[in-house]
């Protein structure tokens, strides 16, 4: 009978095993020295190996002929345990055994010694599917165990666990396999196996599995049957009902160059090929996201956990702007939910894709206006200089602009949106002159509170940053109706943004009886300003 993979290359020794290196070197240490305790609490995502080191280490305790903490695998014992026949060791899954009797069963087996080996060793899998009476049960003997019995617990869930069970163990965290580690084990699978598969098929697989290392082994188990001949990432893509890569970068490559067309086509296509509209979201997600982290801290494998590092990859990295990448992510997001709760997934995914790409084209014509605009205000805040001769002559006015009743209205709104950063001479016409020690403290002290509502208020991921950034925040300077809070570019940048800006500008002015403008500024172009009035004061003084 055919042995599934992720059974076939269990590990029968602690080299063998991918990862978890702090959970191996920490048994193998208590192996050599016989130094172990009577119960371990193994936790951690699905298909990390928490049974494989469980049964490794059951081995282990019992091996007539230990190396250096490592099984021999060559002993009656190993060989019984190796082969499930060994009577002191008994797996038990606590998902279809939770009740009390079964526990009380347990206790009463735990009285008597081994039969044949040195210790007798219970591996309880998914004990938090223990009811609340069991885990009472399994107390006591937790507390004052009999000797030579080894208690293995292992978890997925370990916030269901009592405390006054863990307390009572040895606990070890399991963490997700990185890819290049999946990766190294499938290829050693496929050369023992006589498997010809892509370089990119087994880095789809190892995303897909998300860390675990019998899930990508059942992977390409599914895929070695569909496959005939060498395995590709479409075949890979096709077993598993996703969107193959190249798709997926169409996708994305129209969404941000805008082409409302040829992505509905694409997503309709896909979606006639039978695949789901919340996989072919998830994927588009997935990819922004990649995309995302690749700019903003570097491509490495491990972080990247749906694209295909390739040159298609690179060249949009290029490219791709993270804010705007930023803000698909959340209206795609904002789309799954919408898709969740609707009897049309496709047409709510359509109608979403519209949106989010026309919107993008009318953020792109307002940044454009908006430009303009600003433009304008400095030609009217900086005119010209006029060129004048020594007899007195009616110079004509250079650079005269005609400002309409809706160009007033434009402009305002114009200042409203893009001028928060304040400047020199904001700063010394208009805050210096009724500024005071008193209102720049009124306005510290409110800062961080202010932060944190506004962090309640728009829950984003940028915002959580500057608070975590707030000794790099000051009020460099207020009076009663204006403060300039002087901060870095990054922090400047985010809390421009309209809808933050909006709201931090109503938190600032709670409490304060008038209107207060919020204005920002680098502490690079501060120091220049503070200068200058610290040279106006001292003139101030003498006069």
């Amino acid at each position: 009978m055919y042995q599934a993979l992720y059974r076939k290359y269990r590990p029968s020794a602690f080299s063998e095993l991918i990862g978890q290196n702090h959970i191996k070197q920490t048994l193998l240490n208590a192996l050599k020295s016989n130094k172990f305790t009577h119960a371990y609490m193994l936790t951690g995502p699905r298909g990390t190996g928490k049974t494989s080191i469980g049964k490794l280490f059951a081995k282990a305790i019992n091996c007539e002929q230990l190396v250096n903490g490592e099984p021999c695998n060559e002993c009656n014992q190993c060989k019984q345990i190796m082969n499930n026949s060994h009577p002191d060791i008994l797996e038990i899954d606590a998902a279809s055994n939770n009740g009390v009797e079964q526990i009380r069963d347990i206790r009463e087996q735990v009285t008597y010694a081994p039969s044949v080996g040195k210790y007798k060793v219970y591996i309880i899998d998914e004990v938090h599917m223990l009811s609340i009476g069991a885990f009472n049960a399994l107390l006591k003997t937790l507390e004052e165990p009999p000797k030579n019995v080894v208690f293995i617990l292992a978890t997925t869930d370990i916030h269901k666990v009592p405390v006054t069970i863990i307390s009572r163990c040895q606990r070890f965290d399991f963490r997700r396999i990185g890819q290049k580690d999946l990766i190294e084990r499938m290829k050693f699978v496929a050369s023992n196996e006589e498997l010809q598969i892509e370089e990119e098929a087994l880095q789809l697989i190892s995303m897909l599995a998300q860390g675990g290392m019998r899930d990508a082994l059942s992977l390409l188990d599914q895929t070695v049957a569909f496959a005939s001949g060498e395995i590709t990432k479409n075949d890979v893509s096709e077993v598993v009902g996703r969107i193959s890569i190249e798709k997926i970068e169409m996708c994305v490559q129209h969404l941000l160059t805008k082409n409302t067309t040829e992505i509905l086509s694409l997503v309709n296509e896909v979606i006639l090929n039978g695949k789901e509209p919340i996989y072919v979201l998830d994927d588009l997600i997935g990819y922004l996201r990649d995309l995302v982290i690749g700019k903003a801290f570097g491509v490495k494998e491990d972080n990247i956990t749906t694209a295909i590092v390739n040159e298609h990859f690179n060249k949009l990295l290029k490219v791709a702007d993270v804010s705007q990448m930023q803000h698909m992510i959340r209206k795609l997001t904002e789309i799954k939910q919408e898709m969740k709760f609707s009897n049309h997934a496709q047409i709510s995914l359509e109608v979403g894709l519209i949106q989010l790409v026309s919107e993008n084209q009318e953020n792109h014509s307002l940044l454009k206006k908006i430009t303009e605009l600003e433009n304008k205000i400095k030609e009217l805040q900086y005119p010209q200089p006029q060129t004048t001769k020594t007899s007195k002559i009616e110079s004509t006015p250079q650079n005269k602009i005609n400002i309409t009743d809706s160009n007033k209205t434009e402009l305002n709104a114009a200042l409203e949106e893009v001028n928060t950063v304040a400047t020199k001479d904001y700063i010394l016409n208009k805050v210096f002159p009724s500024a005071s020690k008193k209102y720049k403290n009124v306005f510290l002290e409110k800062l961080p509170s202010v932060l944190n509502e506004l962090l309640r208020i728009n829950n984003s991921d940028e915002l959580y940053a500057i608070s975590k950034r707030l000794e790099k925040m000051s009020v460099a300077i207020a009076s009663l109706s204006c403060v300039v809070i002087g901060a870095d570019e990054m922090v400047i940048k985010t809390l421009s943004q309209e809808h933050i800006y909006r709201t931090l500008c109503k938190l600032m002015q709670k409490d304060i009886s008038q209107f207060v403008e919020v204005k920002f500024i680098t502490l690079d172009k501060w120091k220049p300003v503070a200068a200058q009035m610290m040279t106006a004061l001292a003139e101030k003084k003498h006069a």
